[in-house]
């Protein structure tokens, strides 16, 4: 390689020796009189142009300009040499100024080989939440729209995908549990308790359903709650400690200063607006439990899209609903339930139809309340105070 990059040069031997410069370029430097002055070489391609000598009906067009220890050069020279890309460097000679002028510098070269190294890690990651994207529609829908927003993989897709991988062994699940059911026998000790298995199988199928309307119909991303109810709940776990850490910080900040009591109650007042939007984006289809009222207040403070989240919680309530009702059917069917399992059957066959009708009411752009929103009624007023 060495003689093909001095036959590139055409520099006479031993009147120029290479030197590391920075972030894996070489830098050799070449005494006056020679084709080029400079030659740099790089481990990977540079945005830098070679000059274009122009022709009969062409004039030539400059190369990249090059700012180097106080000098301007211009690129005239562009190649690739096995696994290096050489760049011959010469004072610029032009007329005119240039347009556009590239540093080189240590700094310069250590920046670029830092974005390079994360544009590289960013194409990793990409690839590898592509091949997961089944696991990836398992997560909460803003997890996933960030996912899409920064590497470029479909939430609803994902979606979709994890939707369809629960959806055949879950529907396998119901229909090996109502066949022990209905054949009233009690499993081997080597078979698989299907019956046992068959709210959870319910339940699976269920949500599946659910998701895979939710992405095909709506386009909307829609996690699992097996998945996703953990991750919330280890998030506001985490912001419940900033929002404490936050709020000590903020005293000490108040006592330093020396600001006047409007001031520091404007600031104290917009830091617990900022701590207070945590609660509400990461709870969000919790509040969609609320009168609409509630939700109406909520949506004119911190922005929050009471419809859609009305819409996700009736989801929610729904499929919890289907699941307390195919349970309290199992035990009825075999004769093993009592009056507290037609109490629930009758329960779960209420919610289902408030869930029905509050997904009409969302799709109209209204929000609408649940039954079991009274439990949260004591938080959201913290959070409107």
């Amino acid at each position: 390689m060495e003689a093909s990059d001095e036959s590139t040069v055409a520099a006479p031997a031993g009147r120029s020796r290479r030197q590391p410069f920075a972030a894996g370029d070489g830098l050799t430097r070449y005494p006056p009189g020679s084709p080029v002055l400079l030659r740099i070489d790089a481990p990977w391609d540079k945005p830098w142009k070679a000059r274009e000598p122009g022709g009969v009906t062409a004039a030539p067009f400059p190369g990249t300009a090059v700012l180097f220890e106080g000098a301007l050069y211009e690129v005239v020279q562009a190649e690739e040499a096995g696994s290096r890309f050489l760049y011959g460097l010469r004072p610029w000679a032009e007329a005119a100024p240039p347009r556009q002028v590239v540093p080189y510098t240590v700094e310069a070269c250590e920046q670029a080989a830092r974005e390079r190294a994360e544009r590289l890690n960013r194409l990793r990651r990409g690839h590898a939440f592509s091949w997961l994207s089944p696991l990836v529609g398992l997560l909460p829908a803003e997890d996933q729209r960030r996912i899409e927003r920064d590497y470029g993989i479909s939430a609803s897709r994902a979606t979709l995908l994890s939707g369809l991988l629960f959806l055949g062994p879950s529907c396998l699940g119901v229909i090996r549990g109502l066949a022990t059911l209905m054949a009233n026998r009690a499993g081997l000790a080597h078979e698989v308790a299907w019956d046992t298995l068959l709210p959870l199988s319910s339940y699976l199928m269920a949500e599946s359903l659910a998701r895979l309307g939710a992405a095909g119909y709506s386009g909307e991303p829609l996690g699992s709650l097996f998945v996703a109810l953990p991750v919330l709940a280890v998030r506001a776990v985490a912001g419940a400690v900033a929002e404490r850490q936050g709020r000590r910080d903020l005293q000490t900040e108040a006592q330093a200063e020396t600001a006047s009591p409007e001031e520091a109650r404007e600031r104290h007042r917009q830091g617990l607006l900022e701590r207070k939007q945590t609660w509400v984006d990461t709870f969000a289809p919790l509040w969609g439990l609320l009168d609409p009222a509630t939700q109406r207040r909520l949506a004119d403070r911190y922005g929050f899209d009471a419809p859609r989240h009305t819409a996700t919680s009736a989801l929610g309530v729904g499929l919890l609903a289907l699941f307390d009702a195919i349970q309290a059917f199992r035990y009825l069917g075999s004769r093993r339930g009592g009056p507290g399992d037609f109490l629930m059957l009758l329960v779960a066959a209420g919610l289902l139809w408030e869930s029905f009708l509050r997904l009409r009411r969302a799709r109209s752009g209204e929000p609408a309340g649940s039954i079991l929103g009274w439990v949260l009624k004591p938080l959201a007023r913290r959070l409107l105070v």
